[in-house]
């Protein structure tokens, strides 16, 4: 007779392996993926939106910006503008473009712009310097306040970027920054977004879940086959979580719906004042400028995607089953 000398084997299986894994390579996956988030949305929206920003700079030139400033003119004088106020950046003193290598000494430190020629300004446009550094500064939330030095450095990038006639600015107390000499046909744009404040609120109140959503998918772990969900809440975020990219597109499918619309309220609202060549040039350039919204859109799932991709294989089991004699 022949007997079996064989030992009893137990197979462990890949939930029970998943949920043993090494704290520490959780977290290196989570910090791997968070790196891969950041490093391929950054990659992804500066090539695809560089011939874009070639275009807005085409755009831009090609419009007669003497017709666009009569028409601003003619616009900020419609009743329904009466409370607007046109922040001319080419008009306030002018800053010298911020360096990282200065901010980075000491992050507690105020750093004050580099100015050009200050002191040669009226008082008149030295008060409204005043009002775009505490406009710009104030957009940063209080948590960063301690970090002074890089604020400083965040809002004078965004200033610098606006000087040089790179983008326009509008706040809710209907202020608009704008370099009416380099980029006038933004303007419009801008005061589309003010004909549209309920969407633009909505807007941004939905996006700010998208740190939640990128945070949180690379937080959780994926479920392994066969692994069932322990309740509904569990189901969930299984579910979200499987689903993030697309839910981290559709947080910020609003706001890219709120920058398409004021382009196109900007435009009906300038039509009446120049000429059909302007016009075209103002659409092609509102064109350009609506695509790098939707560039940044897929870039952020498909970054998410990426990222949830390399943290799922450093953290998936090994493709070996456990084997141990009992």
């Amino acid at each position: 007779m022949v007997r079996n000398n064989m030992c009893p084997i137990s197979i462990q299986n890949n939930s029970e392996q998943y949920k043993k894994q090494n704290i520490l390579v959780k977290a290196g996956a989570v910090a791997a993926g968070g790196a891969v988030y950041g490093t391929a949305k950054y990659a992804l929206t500066r090539n695809f939106c560089k011939p874009l920003a070639r275009g807005i700079t085409k755009y831009s030139k090609e419009a007669d910006s003497v017709v666009l400033n009569k028409a601003v003119n003619a616009v900020s004088k419609e009743p329904a503008f009466a409370d607007l106020t046109i922040i001319d950046f080419d008009k306030i003193p002018k800053i010298k473009s911020p360096k990282l290598e200065e901010h980075v000494k000491d992050f507690h430190a105020s750093i004050p712009p580099k100015y050009i020629n200050r002191n040669s300004y009226p008082k008149e446009m030295l008060e409204q310097d005043v009002i775009v550094s505490n406009k710009l500064k104030n957009m940063y939330p209080k948590w960063a306040k301690p970090f002074e030095s890089m604020r400083d450095f965040y809002t004078q990038e965004v200033r610098y970027a606006i000087q040089e006639g790179r983008t326009a600015m509008v706040f809710s107390d209907k202020k608009v920054l704008v370099n009416l000499k380099k980029l006038p046909a933004a303007t419009f744009h801008e005061i589309g977004h003010l004909m549209n404040p309920k969407f633009n609120h909505a807007a941004k109140k939905i996006k700010k879940a998208l740190p939640y959503i990128v945070c949180g998918s690379l937080l959780t772990s994926k479920k392994t086959e066969g692994e069932g969900y322990k309740n509904k809440f569990d189901k969930f975020i299984g579910i979200l979580r499987n689903n993030a990219p697309l839910a981290a597109m559709g947080v910020l499918a609003p706001l890219v719906g709120t920058e398409i619309l004021a382009s196109y309220k900007g435009e009906k609202l300038v039509k009446p004042h120049i000429d059909a060549k302007t016009l075209n040039s103002v659409k092609n350039l509102n064109c350009c400028a609506a695509a790098t919204y939707i560039v940044s859109l897929l870039a952020t799932g498909a970054s998410l995607w990426a990222a949830l991709r390399v943290k799922d294989i450093i953290t998936a089991p090994s493709g070996h089953k456990n084997i141990q004699k009992v």
